[in-house]
Protein backbone atom coordinates (compact mmCIF):
# COMPACT_ATOMS: atom_id res chain seq x y z
CA UNK A 1 0.00 0.00 0.00
CA UNK A 2 0.83 3.33 -0.78
CA UNK A 3 1.40 6.37 1.19
CA UNK A 4 -0.96 9.34 0.73
CA UNK A 5 1.93 11.59 0.06
CA UNK A 6 3.68 9.40 -2.41
CA UNK A 7 2.31 11.24 -5.66
CA UNK A 8 3.46 14.93 -3.73
CA UNK A 9 6.63 13.04 -3.33
CA UNK A 10 7.20 12.75 -6.15
CA UNK A 11 6.08 15.74 -8.21
CA UNK A 12 8.16 17.72 -5.35
CA UNK A 13 11.38 15.96 -6.80
CA UNK A 14 10.66 16.33 -10.26
CA UNK A 15 9.96 20.12 -10.07
CA UNK A 16 11.13 21.88 -6.89
CA UNK A 17 14.76 19.31 -6.69
CA UNK A 18 15.99 20.68 -9.54
CA UNK A 19 14.89 24.64 -9.35
CA UNK A 20 16.91 23.96 -5.47
CA UNK A 21 20.27 22.67 -7.21
CA UNK A 22 20.07 25.40 -10.00
CA UNK A 23 20.32 28.11 -7.25
CA UNK A 24 23.83 26.10 -6.34
CA UNK A 25 22.59 23.94 -3.98
CA UNK A 26 23.85 20.30 -3.46
CA UNK A 27 21.81 17.61 -2.56
CA UNK A 28 22.36 15.45 0.51
CA UNK A 29 21.30 12.35 1.94
CA UNK A 30 17.84 12.41 2.90
CA UNK A 31 15.62 10.29 5.00
CA UNK A 32 12.02 9.18 5.04
CA UNK A 33 11.25 12.93 7.00
CA UNK A 34 13.84 15.12 5.74
CA UNK A 35 15.70 16.15 2.13
CA UNK A 36 18.28 18.25 3.26
CA UNK A 37 20.36 20.71 0.76
CA UNK A 38 23.27 23.28 0.97
CA UNK A 39 25.41 25.74 -0.71
CA UNK A 40 28.19 28.21 0.96
CA UNK A 41 28.19 31.61 -0.56
CA UNK A 42 30.63 34.26 0.62
CA UNK A 43 31.55 33.25 3.53
CA UNK A 44 28.06 31.29 4.52
CA UNK A 45 26.63 28.35 4.57
CA UNK A 46 23.10 28.18 3.04
CA UNK A 47 20.62 25.02 4.30
CA UNK A 48 17.68 24.02 2.95
CA UNK A 49 15.63 21.01 4.07
CA UNK A 50 12.38 19.68 2.52
CA UNK A 51 10.40 18.40 6.17
CA UNK A 52 7.95 16.09 5.45
CA UNK A 53 4.61 14.97 7.76
CA UNK A 54 5.58 12.89 10.33
CA UNK A 55 2.49 10.42 9.83
CA UNK A 56 2.81 10.46 6.18
CA UNK A 57 0.19 13.07 5.06
CA UNK A 58 0.55 14.90 2.00
CA UNK A 59 2.21 17.99 3.53
CA UNK A 60 5.60 19.51 3.97
CA UNK A 61 8.01 22.82 4.56
CA UNK A 62 11.03 23.86 3.52
CA UNK A 63 13.20 25.16 6.12
CA UNK A 64 16.04 27.09 6.24
CA UNK A 65 18.77 28.80 7.74
CA UNK A 66 22.42 30.88 7.35
CA UNK A 67 25.35 30.41 9.25
CA UNK A 68 28.83 30.97 9.07
CA UNK A 69 31.30 29.23 7.03
CA UNK A 70 33.78 26.64 9.22
CA UNK A 71 33.71 25.62 12.72
CA UNK A 72 30.79 26.19 15.21
CA UNK A 73 29.85 26.14 18.83
CA UNK A 74 26.26 25.15 18.90
CA UNK A 75 25.52 24.63 22.81
CA UNK A 76 29.01 24.38 23.81
CA UNK A 77 29.43 21.43 21.05
CA UNK A 78 32.03 21.88 17.58
CA UNK A 79 30.10 21.40 14.24
CA UNK A 80 31.11 21.99 11.58
CA UNK A 81 29.31 24.41 8.64
CA UNK A 82 28.42 21.56 6.78
CA UNK A 83 26.98 19.30 9.10
CA UNK A 84 24.93 22.22 10.74
CA UNK A 85 21.07 22.22 10.06
CA UNK A 86 18.66 24.72 9.96
CA UNK A 87 17.22 24.45 13.50
CA UNK A 88 20.93 25.27 14.78
CA UNK A 89 21.59 28.50 12.71
CA UNK A 90 20.92 31.07 14.60
CA UNK A 91 19.18 32.92 11.20
CA UNK A 92 16.72 29.97 10.45
CA UNK A 93 13.22 30.20 8.94
CA UNK A 94 10.29 28.42 7.05
CA UNK A 95 9.03 28.62 3.58
CA UNK A 96 5.16 27.97 3.69
CA UNK A 97 2.25 28.65 2.13
CA UNK A 98 1.02 30.80 4.73
CA UNK A 99 2.93 32.92 7.03
CA UNK A 100 2.44 31.27 10.57
CA UNK A 101 3.57 29.08 13.38
CA UNK A 102 1.42 26.32 13.00
CA UNK A 103 1.84 23.39 11.13
CA UNK A 104 -1.68 23.94 9.14
CA UNK A 105 0.28 26.84 7.13
CA UNK A 106 2.26 23.97 5.37
CA UNK A 107 2.25 23.56 2.06
CA UNK A 108 -0.61 20.18 1.56
CA UNK A 109 -2.59 18.58 -1.27
CA UNK A 110 -5.74 19.63 1.12
CA UNK A 111 -6.92 23.34 -0.23
CA UNK A 112 -8.13 26.09 2.43
CA UNK A 113 -11.82 25.83 2.98
CA UNK A 114 -12.41 29.43 1.00
CA UNK A 115 -11.17 27.96 -2.25
CA UNK A 116 -12.94 24.48 -1.47
CA UNK A 117 -15.37 26.72 -1.39
CA UNK A 118 -15.22 28.58 -4.83
CA UNK A 119 -13.49 25.84 -7.05
CA UNK A 120 -15.89 23.18 -5.13
CA UNK A 121 -12.50 20.66 -5.26
CA UNK A 122 -11.22 19.52 -2.12
CA UNK A 123 -7.42 19.11 -2.61
CA UNK A 124 -4.98 20.82 -4.79
CA UNK A 125 -2.88 18.10 -7.53
CA UNK A 126 0.56 17.06 -6.78
CA UNK A 127 2.07 19.15 -9.51
CA UNK A 128 -0.11 22.57 -8.55
CA UNK A 129 1.51 22.31 -4.98
CA UNK A 130 5.16 21.76 -6.60
CA UNK A 131 4.98 24.18 -8.83
CA UNK A 132 3.55 27.06 -6.11
CA UNK A 133 6.72 26.11 -3.42
CA UNK A 134 8.98 26.39 -6.60
CA UNK A 135 7.72 29.78 -7.35
CA UNK A 136 7.86 30.86 -3.96
CA UNK A 137 11.26 29.59 -3.02
CA UNK A 138 12.60 32.57 -4.66
CA UNK A 139 11.41 34.72 -1.63
CA UNK A 140 13.96 32.49 0.28
CA UNK A 141 16.47 33.42 -2.20
CA UNK A 142 15.91 37.31 -0.98
CA UNK A 143 15.72 36.15 1.86
CA UNK A 144 19.48 35.21 1.88
CA UNK A 145 20.47 38.13 0.33
CA UNK A 146 18.67 40.65 2.17
CA UNK A 147 16.63 38.71 5.14
CA UNK A 148 13.31 40.30 3.60
CA UNK A 149 10.51 38.36 4.66
CA UNK A 150 7.99 37.67 1.51
CA UNK A 151 4.32 36.39 2.08
CA UNK A 152 5.70 32.75 2.79
CA UNK A 153 8.41 33.03 5.13
CA UNK A 154 7.85 32.42 8.68
CA UNK A 155 10.37 33.39 11.27
CA UNK A 156 10.20 32.57 14.63
CA UNK A 157 10.97 34.54 17.15
CA UNK A 158 11.17 34.55 21.09
CA UNK A 159 7.57 35.91 22.24
CA UNK A 160 5.35 34.68 19.50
Amino acid sequence: MTSPATALRSEVKDRLHPVIEQKGFSREQASSLFTPFRRERDGKVHVVEIQWDKYQRPAFVLNFGEAQSGELVINGVRVAAGRVTPAECRLNGRLQRYRCGSAGCWFRLRKPWVEMLTTGKWNFRPDEVADEVAQAFGEMEEWFASKAEGPHIYIPRAGR
